[in-house]
């Protein structure tokens, strides 16, 4: 009995003191291994991030591709009730003189920019319901906020980060800006001032009217003018499949597309003799007098090409409603010959 009590107690205990000494000996993270493990995650996130943002990009020029084939199918319903594809309109009222041929301007002849013909094509019947088609429908919009600063998803591309809504100048109210807009093709441009040399412009010869204002069929190298024509299928002897009808743009690197809202014919001057993505995004204070540069914002004969934010090119919707993404390293006098409608080219690859 005496040798039991003798053998427990002798026996070891394991009381609180042990058992804090055999939690202290479990050793944790070193700082040197806890740096490498976090040099190791930041190595991964480097090496994901590029894939994530191209899947975004991706994501995003297909949603713009998108856009543009539901621009392309109303562009072809609207010819098949009217044989000619939607014109621009007059923005301004008084004497417009080209040639021998003389119009007298007035406000009922300002009916708003192509688009607003597209409206009921785009399933936006509502938006344009109201508008009163004889009287001036470009102050219509002016005055009607509704309207005025609509943002259509079908008319901004999701990769181009500049704000839908413009107030700019300053005196302007709000009005709701577009990243698509029509082409006038291989058109004869010019420069603020002659301060930009190149492009010219007008390769074939059938676009030898400044872009600026011409309403004539003869003297607009694409499909649309920037007023009153727009080109029907039989008019276009290059075939659709060849010839561009609309591209994307960028309001930061084109003023116009700023000043004015999509309903507004004034900023469709758009066309191919500024290559793809050519850089005029530098902004001036203030847009206008201030001498202008090639890369300025403000010169019409570079910031009036069509430019996208997705790398490498820009995509356009051809006369025949199919979506092309074209690089900005496609050969120029190439490209040239997908802008104008009736040049009587073959066109190469693109």
């Amino acid at each position: 009995m005496i040798s039991s009590v003798h053998n427990a107690l002798s026996a070891p205990v394991y009381g609180v003191a042990s058992v804090q000494a055999a939690r202290s000996g479990r050793r944790g993270f070193t700082l040197v291994e806890l740096l490498v493990v976090i040099a190791i995650i930041g190595i991964l996130v480097a090496l994901l991030l590029p894939a994530v943002q191209a899947a975004r990009e991706s994501a995003r020029r297909a949603q713009c591709m998108n856009n543009l084939k539901q621009l392309g199918l109303a562009l072809q319903n609207y010819h098949l009730n009217f044989q000619r594809f939607p014109h621009n309109s007059f923005w301004f009222t008084g004497t417009f003189q080209e040639g021998d041929k003389k119009i007298e301007v007035t406000k009922k002849d300002r009916k708003g920019s192509m688009h607003v013909k597209l409206m009921p094509y785009l399933e936006e019947t509502n938006l344009v319901q109201g508008l009163d088609f004889d009287g001036d429908v470009t102050a219509q919009f002016e005055q009607d906020a509704t309207i005025r600063s609509a943002v259509l998803s079908v008319l901004r591309c999701p990769s181009d980060p500049y704000p839908p809504l413009s107030s700019e100048p300053t005196n302007l109210p709000p009005h709701a800006l577009t990243n698509y807009a029509p082409s006038i093709g291989a058109q004869a441009t010019f420069s603020f001032g002659n301060s930009c040399p190149e492009p010219v412009g007008n390769e074939f010869g059938t676009g030898d009217d400044l872009h600026k204002f011409t309403y004539l069929g003869e003297a607009t190298s694409g499909l649309f003018s920037r007023i009153i024509f727009a080109a029907s299928i039989r008019q276009i002897l290059d075939g659709t499949s060849k010839t561009i009808a609309m591209g994307e743009v960028l309001p930061d690197c084109n003023y116009e597309l700023i000043r004015f809202g999509w309903w507004d014919s004034q900023i469709y001057y758009v066309g191919t003799a500024p290559p793809i993505n050519y850089d005029s995004c530098k902004p001036t204070e203030p847009a206008w007098p201030t001498p202008q540069t090639c890369n300025t914002f403000f010169n019409w004969n570079t910031s009036s090409g069509f430019k996208s934010k997705h790398p490498g090119g820009a995509q356009f919707v051809f006369a025949d409603g199919s979506v092309h993404f074209i690089s900005e390293n496609i050969d120029y006098h190439n490209y040239q010959r997908l802008g104008d409608r009736r040049d009587g080219e073959v066109v190469d690859s693109f």
